[in-house]
């Protein structure tokens, strides 16, 4: 399997510019995948419970039909969506097989315990020649630290009531670092797996706000300027065709 890392560095070294546009990430990772011509046609949302950044929308504006699974019954108010399933993807039979051009799941493999079921499911989904993104906290930033640490406190439910961009859902972390992820992607036939890495400072806001020092030391002098040490990692996995494993691709 081809692997390769898309370069950004553009993105390190200014905090400040990080800190007044905080939806950079959204933007660098929704370009990158607008600039993929297999990232089209019909489309499947994993984790779809809440509409889009207006930023990723612009990738189901590609689509010519977008479906979606979402554990939560909310889901069913996604007015982007025209199949809508409530489940996993890996639980949810109706989800037809070899069905769709790419597949997309934001913020999702933090959340698995067992990637493998979820791994299957989507490439089931998938058509030969299709594409998979997935975005998700880098396992090699402190972030899932402070994330674990916040769930053992038994804090995350209340911090989730009062805002929208933090989820109450578990959070594993075992599918959220390269290796990790080569590992989990072995053997069911993908040919070409891709990263991109982009630097974030908005896990300060699971620091109370006399404490977000802590986080602002750690990305202006450290964090921001080291790319494998990227909060937020995006990858992408294309399912060959049958004339890509004939030309020799592996």
């Amino acid at each position: 399997m081809k692997q390769s890392v898309v370069a950004n560095p553009e993105a390190y070294g200014d905090f400040a510019a990080l800190d007044a546009d905080r939806s950079s990430w959204i933007r660098a990772f929704s370009d990158r995948i607008l600039t993929d011509d297999l990232a089209q046609g019909r489309m499947l949302d994993v984790g779809c419970a809440k509409l889009p950044h207006e930023l990723f929308r612009r990738i189901f504006e590609r689509a010519t039909q977008v479906d979606g699974v979402d554990p939560n019954p909310r889901m069913k108010l996604n007015s982007t969506l025209t199949e809508k399933w409530i489940g996993l993807i890996e639980e949810v039979e109706e989800i037809p097989p070899a069905a769709y051009d790419a597949v997309f799941a934001f913020f999702v493999a933090e959340h698995l315990d067992d990637p493998q079921p979820f791994l299957k499911a989507v490439y089931r989904a998938m058509k030969p020649g299709a594409v998979f993104y997935a975005t998700t906290p880098h396992g090699k930033h402190p972030f899932p630290i402070a994330v674990r640490m916040v769930e053992a406190l038994g804090l995350k439910k209340l911090m989730a009531s009062k805002s929208d961009n933090i989820n109450d859902y578990p959070a594993y972390y075992h599918m959220n670092t390269t290796d990790a992820v080569v590992r989990a992607v072995e053997g069911f036939g993908f040919d070409d797996l891709e990263f991109m890495f982009y630097p974030c400072v908005q896990w300060d806001t699971f620091f109370p706000k006399p404490l977000r020092f802590i986080p602002h030391l750690y990305d202006k002098f450290y964090g921001i300027h080291k790319p494998e040490r990227a909060q937020l990692m995006m990858f992408r996995l294309h399912k060959p065709t049958e004339n890509d494993q004939h030309s020799g691709a592996a």
